[in-house]
């Protein structure tokens, strides 16, 4: 099943916990409307696409956890950038990819204390300068403690 739209109406909901539910599909784009969200998780599902731009809107939101789901394409770090109270972030067992670096905000960021993506290996889907684990994709899952450069 898909994750029911009318969870995206709740304007003032500040927690949503959707992980392993075998959800289906796409994030839509109106979870940027949640502005009053403060951790979203969704991991364990099998929630696909790209992750949405409006995610940048959720300016309060400090976990998000979209572990061992689906999701494609370019980790999109500017809408990273933009969500300001992020404290954790996993995006790792996912298939993104790109670079995320050290000049980036994301990176510079001192209170984001956790960041997981698939950054290990001689060829890491994400190359990641400051991620503080880093893990395999879906084949071999193993994770590795990073110090944070």
């Amino acid at each position: 099943s898909h994750i029911p739209q009318s969870l995206f109406k709740l304007k003032k909901l500040q927690y949503l916990q959707l992980q392993v539910n075998a959800f289906e599909g796409t994030v839509p784009g109106d979870v940027g409307s949640m502005k009053s969200l403060k951790e979203m998780y969704l991991y364990g599902n099998n929630l696909k696409g790209y992750l949405p731009d409006s995610l940048s809107k959720l300016t309060k939101l400090r976990v998000l956890d979209l572990y061992s789901n689906n999701f494609q394409g370019d980790v999109n770090v500017k809408t990273l950038e933009k969500m300001s109270s992020l404290q954790e972030l996993y995006l790792d067992d996912n298939d993104l990819t790109g670079r995320i670096g050290k000049d980036s905000a994301i990176c510079k960021r001192k209170k984001l204390a956790e960041f997981s993506s698939d950054c290990r290996g001689t060829s890491p889907e994400v190359s990641c300068d400051c991620c503080t684990t880093c893990c395999h994709d879906k084949q071999d899952p193993k994770c590795v403690e990073m110090k944070r450069k």
